[in-house]
């Protein structure tokens, strides 16, 4: 893949070069077209080898329990935030992608909420117009889809849409493999509430919690938790979240990119 980029660059770089000095050493009009001809179809083929990404497959976690139904006076919640942030990425998934956004429910797992699943064509276009047209038709079934979404669920269930998301990954092994999570991160369902417990003593109860439930399968899984908020709760307990979290998804054996109150997208490639 770099190679391919490396060489479309360098291609391009001589190609004007020669073109220039074509023109100083005075060739005939017809031999410079019929050059010019053949350099860019070279310089478009060798584009197309450079877009020529890996696979990818994305699975969007989006909370949509009250907790994230919060915000300052004023200002919007943290839920239409990370709305909005699912759509910034949407906006710039690549070619060869296939796209799923799971909801964050009371039982993500036992009753799944499948908000959207789509499939971004390999082929980009010579000039990138396939996949801005792919684009622009996701943005506009995820405004559609989100219009009269709200945070109505009484409990989280993280854990649930992680083994949710492991099977949606397992389904298709091949290729590069990005999950990124909107939410708070307070799971409160099933055998654990992290609103509860004392997290300053997590790895006790990440040992109990392991024996009571399976740990979904997440090798090789690149992991952002974006829009993770800290409302009502004391810097101590943000910080002692974000430690249980990093070390549950190593258990899980994925690689945890990131964990931030901002909502920065991830790189997913051209």
């Amino acid at each position: 893949m770099r190679s391919a980029q490396n060489a479309a660059a360098v291609f391009q770089n001589q190609f004007w070069r020669d073109f220039y000095r074509a023109l100083s050493d005075g060739v005939s009009r017809t031999s410079l077209v019929k050059v010019s001809a053949l350099a860019l179809w070279l310089f478009l083929f060798f584009t197309s080898q450079a877009r020529a990404a890996e696979p990818l497959n994305l699975v969007i976690a989006l909370d949509l329990t009250k907790s994230v139904a919060v915000g300052l006076p004023g200002q919007r919640q943290e839920f239409n935030k990370n709305v909005e942030a699912t759509g910034e990425i949407l906006a710039r998934v690549s070619a060869d992608s296939h796209v799923t956004i799971i909801g964050i429910t009371d039982q993500s797992f036992a009753e799944p909420l499948l908000l959207l699943d789509a499939r971004i064509p390999p082929d980009p276009g010579y000039f990138g117009e396939r996949l801005a047209t792919a684009r622009q038709a996701l943005l506009r079934a995820w405004l559609t889809r989100t219009k009269a979404l709200q945070p109505r669920f009484k409990h989280t269930d993280i854990v649930g849409a992680l083994l949710l998301a492991s099977q949606v990954f397992q389904a298709e092994p091949k290729g590069r493999r990005v999950m990124v999570i909107f939410s708070d991160m307070r799971e409160n369902a099933g055998n654990l509430s992290l609103e509860r417990i004392n997290l300053e003593s997590g790895h006790l109860s990440r040992d109990r919690y392991a024996q009571g439930r399976d740990i979904p399968d997440l090798h090789g899984v690149e992991v952002h938790v974006l829009g993770a908020d800290n409302a009502g709760k004391p810097m101590s307990y943000w910080t002692a979240l974000r430690d249980f979290w990093t070390a549950y998804f190593k258990r899980t054996g994925a690689d945890l990119k990131s964990y931030s109150v901002l909502r920065e997208p991830p790189d997913l490639g051209p």
